[in-house]
């Protein structure tokens, strides 16, 4: 066969195989473009997850509930203190009443207590409980009273702190009832436990008793 013949076969050969591979290049870069996130595109933003927080807005008083409870499980001593009302946040000051037991034991103890109190002996506690230790605290509401200024929970409690401390003097579970009266702040809306009594229910101890080992 001719040379020049063999030579432009292999030139339209060669011809056909480029058209066919420019072709499909192309067409792949159609596809990427179409069905293809840009990897350097901004991302969007995720929908937060509000279940994460562990203290609310406390709109109701059952929120109220909700953040103690939530500030204990947290180690959360700040939460745990705008659980409480003060004279900031309402026209009235916490007021806490003890166990009577307790409060016998240790005559003028509670005389002064405020949130200031509070605050101390809860940060007291939490620095005695690994983060990897259980701290919870469980509610059961025996009756609930609400009214447009108030409203009043009494509930059976159950308090667990399993802190690294060995002596007997300081349990680690306490059990009691207590009682909240709750109030709102009229200008936000925001409620706070303005009153609180705790009352002793067995032999075991109660939330006064961890008030006063880690109060001192």
């Amino acid at each position: 066969m001719n040379i020049k013949k063999i030579y432009g076969i292999h030139n339209c050969i060669a011809s056909i195989f480029f058209h066919r591979l420019f072709f499909l290049v192309v067409l792949i870069g159609i596809v990427c473009v179409l069905y293809c996130k840009n990897p350097f595109s901004t991302r969007e933003a995720e929908t937060p997850n509000i279940g994460r927080s562990d203290w609310f807005p406390p709109t109701s008083p059952s929120v109220v509930l909700a953040n103690l409870r939530n500030a204990i499980q947290g180690k959360n001593a700040n939460n745990y203190l705008k659980c409480l009302a003060d004279t900031s946040t309402t026209s009235r000051a916490f007021i806490f009443t003890p166990d009577q037991s307790v409060a016998n034991n240790n005559p003028g103890f509670f005389n002064n207590w405020t949130t200031d109190s509070e605050g101390n002996y809860i940060r007291q506690i939490f620095s005695v409980v690994p983060d990897d230790s259980v701290r919870k605290l469980e509610l059961v509401t025996i009756s609930e009273n609400s009214y447009p200024d108030s409203a009043i929970f009494v509930q059976n409690y159950t308090l667990q702190f399993d802190h690294t401390l060995i002596d007997t003097e300081y349990p680690r579970l306490a059990e009691g009832q207590v009682e909240f009266l709750i109030v709102p702040n009229l200008q936000t809306g925001y409620w706070y436990i303005q009153r609180w009594v705790d009352t002793g229910v067995s032999e075991n101890p109660t939330w006064s008793h961890y008030k006063v080992i880690f109060g001192k």
